[in-house]
């Protein structure tokens, strides 16, 4: 069975039926194969058999609409808001994300222009912080650590919302190079045009629901103006 939660349910993709969503991924799948077929016969029929490893472009570009979904259903992904993303850690805390591509493509590309677009991924992560800051609270979990690495969080902004630059990790960055064909996508989608991400730019950074809590006074206030300036 299908697990959605209040956050989930402001995601245009399951706003829609299971049976809806089921259909989207064959869709996915099909495009898949047929892009992984046609690279193949281009390197068989012009001999340069290294097009092959091209094939990995269409597998990374395919793979968060699958995964990410599936992710949700089962419970080891959920979303705070429709553009950020929680990985639980056990009981002890949360790995944060930032929309990925599958995100990006369905709740984005209905705004008009890069900073519309970029007013809406800023919100969606601020009200995710707040809002999980707030069932921390009420769950008694303050305490639960919060740990993310990202490219487009600069130190200023990380520890107005409760969270402190640290030694990278270096297995989330290495996750960051590895999908970066799919990252390139998601990025220039946001930009409107084709665009490479600051990878370079990647920091860590972690603090606790508590120490996010103690910002909610900061992060309710820009959320409602990062709300209205995203919206058209």
């Amino acid at each position: 069975m299908q697990q959605q939660t209040p956050d989930s349910l402001d995601h245009p993709y399951f706003q829609h039926s299971r049976p809806w969503q089921r259909r989207r991924e064959w869709q996915v799948i099909g495009l898949l194969v047929m892009g992984c077929l046609f690279l193949a016969a281009l390197a068989i029929g012009t001999g340069l058999y290294g097009l092959g490893l091209l094939i990995f472009i269409p597998l990374q570009l395919a793979a968060p609409f699958l995964d990410t979904p599936a992710g949700i259903r089962k419970g080891t992904l959920h979303y705070a808001a429709p553009l950020c993303i929680l990985q639980p850690v056990k009981d002890k805390g949360h790995i944060l994300h930032g929309g990925t591509l599958f995100d990006y493509w369905y709740v984005l590309r209905a705004y008009p222009s890069l900073r519309f677009r970029k007013k809406r991924l800023f919100h969606d992560m601020v009200s995710g912080l707040r809002r999980e800051a707030d069932r921390a609270h009420s769950e008694e979990r303050l305490d639960q650590f919060v740990r993310g690495t990202s490219y487009f969080i600069n130190p200023r902004t990380a520890q107005r919302f409760g969270l402190q630059p640290v030694s990278r990790d270096w297995g989330q960055t290495l996750i960051l190079w590895f999908n970066a064909a799919q990252i390139t996508a998601a990025y220039s989608l946001i930009q409107g045009r084709l665009a490479w991400p600051p990878l370079h730019r990647v920091q860590t950074y972690a603090g606790t629901w508590r120490t996010i809590r103690e910002n909610r006074k900061f992060l309710e206030a820009l959320e409602g103006r990062l709300y209205l300036e995203s919206n058209p």
